[in-house]
């Protein structure tokens, strides 16, 4: 991977500290530009060894350029997206910071815009579909080993303070931390499951509550460092959504969602999956990774009885970090034209973009949505 020259074009989400990390070690990281100054240099004092450009144009005049990373607040993805392709049209690859777009309709064109260059790689960054609980989820689910499968319930959200973050509570955006954050549960979803016929959801805030408490943890500077139990809120002080509950139908089966961003826990730690078949049922934890599973009868080789799923690293140790690393690795693989069968291409993201089109009608209009 070290042939690979890689930029960052707008540098507004935590996220791509994780990601600097990683080039370091494992690609050429030629530099960055964000078009806020301010912005600009407060990255450039926290990482110097990240070299700042000035303009867009001298941070592709530079070298041969192979991939950009566009971690930009929502409203800015598709136009600094555009910009790249056309001042770079012999770009490899483009990674997209999640969710790509403050509202879907953008998403939508960005894709048509994007289909004048069918050879670029494009990856979207939905980190936690790399994750452990998902592979063994993918791999119950499509053995068929559950049987018919009726229902389904899947869990997120964000820890207390997790939605006051500036990047979670956009005017621009078409809802809050549901929109920015709990979209990682619908993209499990639709990853399992696909598209469903028809959607209801309840998307609300709740009045502001009696009892004040100290945040979980929560980042209000990005080039600071994370809060833990030290700075104090209450229920109903976030600008957009406390909560969240959608119902899907599909023709064999309903799923249903909820969140809250008022979580006891930190980031991922009660974010949960149940799936419930005639032949099984699948329990899991997101992050720490955990699965559990009970099957009638053995099938495909899977056992019958209770089993668990074995983890990379100990039991209750996180492995989020392993998450991030794995999608850099697909897409730079991807970037050097190996195939994947895992990605979060632009033909998922629009999938996903669709059902959170959906969700968020619905919320409107008080009713079923129908996805077509």
């Amino acid at each position: 991977m070290e042939s690979l020259n890689v930029v960052m074009v707008g540098v507004q989400h935590p996220h791509m500290f994780h990601r600097i990390k990683y080039f370091q070690r494992n690609v050429n990281l030629v530099g960055f530009f964000d078009e806020d100054g301010i912005t600009a240099d407060e990255l450039a004092a926290k990482c110097p060894s990240v070299r700042k450009f000035d303009s867009l144009e001298g941070l592709f005049s530079e070298s041969e350029i192979h991939a950009c990373f566009i971690h930009a607040l929502d409203h800015d993805v598709p136009r600094y997206a555009r910009k790249v392709v056309e001042l770079y049209p012999s770009l490899i690859g483009l990674f997209f910071e999640k969710p790509g777009a403050a509202v879907p309709s953008d998403l939508f064109q960005l894709e048509k815009d994007l289909a004048k260059f069918p050879n670029l790689v494009v990856e979207f960054g939905w980190e936690m579909h790399y994750c452990e609980v998902m592979d063994y989820s993918r791999q119950v689910v499509n053995s068929g080993v559950l049987g018919d499968i009726t229902l389904a319930h899947f869990h997120g959200g964000t820890p207390a303070g997790g939605a006051l973050e500036k990047w979670q509570c956009l005017d621009s955006t078409l809802g809050g931390f549901v929109y920015t954050d709990g979209s990682h549960t619908f993209e499990q979803v639709v990853d399992l499951f696909g598209l469903p016929n028809r959607v209801v959801a309840s998307v609300r805030k709740l009045p502001l509550g009696k009892e004040q408490f100290n945040c979980v943890c929560i980042i209000d500077d990005l080039f600071g460092e994370e809060k833990f139990e030290s700075v104090p809120t209450r229920v109903g002080s976030v600008k957009w959504e406390d909560i969240g509950s959608v119902i899907l139908e599909y023709s064999d089966k309903n799923i249903t969602l909820d969140f809250t961003c008022w979580e006891a826990k930190e980031w991922c730690a009660d974010w949960t999956t149940d799936i419930y078949g005639t032949n099984g049922i699948l329990h899991t934890f997101l992050n720490p990774p955990k699965a559990s599973l009970y099957l009638r009868q053995a099938r495909n080789g899977f056992d019958k009885g209770e089993s668990s799923m074995k983890t990379m690293l100990p039991e209750n140790k996180s492995n989020w970090v392993h998450y991030f690393e794995k999608q850099l690795q697909v897409f730079f693989e991807r970037c050097l034209g190996k195939k994947e069968i895992e990605k979060c291409d632009m033909e998922a993201e629009v999938t996903l973009m669709r059902l959170l089109e959906a969700v968020f009608a619905s919320v409107e209009k008080g009713g079923f949505v129908e996805i077509k």
